[in-house]
């Protein structure tokens, strides 16, 4: 239903849900629904979470008028308070249970911060088409990168 709005409706932001919102949709996730997740290294994931801030700002600045753009960037200091609040009910649980690595909670600030930054620059400047196309490769080939940088010990499944 979405036809040629889809490739950017599936990219990192918030036009998926906004579009089904739209069209008075609803989506649901499965509670069985096994996930299985990959962190690149400490390079990749640094410019990973950085370029995904991007891609939200610049999609949100393509649909936003310049009043609105630089309101949310004179605020974006509050987008790491929004970031770690979303994810603090799973970060307790986890931690609760001792099943997150040490270091975790300081990881999840840090990459708050950088993802931040780059939604800040996405909401003024928008997102270089050579970054958009390298984001898309952390993701489509997130597991391959990960496989050619660690070696085969340092890779858990």
């Amino acid at each position: 239903d979405l036809g040629p709005v889809l490739d950017g409706a599936l990219s990192s932001g918030d036009e998926l849900p906004m579009a089904l919102r739209a069209a008075n949709r609803k989506f649901y996730f499965h509670p069985k629904a096994r996930l299985t997740h990959v962190n690149l290294e400490a390079r990749g994931w640094i410019d990973e979470r950085y370029l995904s801030g991007r891609i939200v700002g610049a999609n949100r600045a393509k649909r936003w008028s310049l009043p609105r753009r630089l309101f949310y960037f004179f605020a974006s200091p509050l987008i790491p308070v929004v970031l770690l609040r979303r994810n603090s009910d799973s970060y307790r649980y986890l931690h609760a249970g001792r099943r997150i690595p040490r270091g975790t909670a300081l990881l999840l600030v840090i990459g708050a911060a950088v993802r931040t930054v780059g939604e800040a620059v996405g909401y003024l400047v928008g997102i270089p088409k050579a970054s958009a196309l390298r984001m898309e490769a952390y993701e489509l080939n997130k597991v391959e990168y990960v496989a050619k940088v660690l070696r085969p010990d340092e890779v858990t499944w």
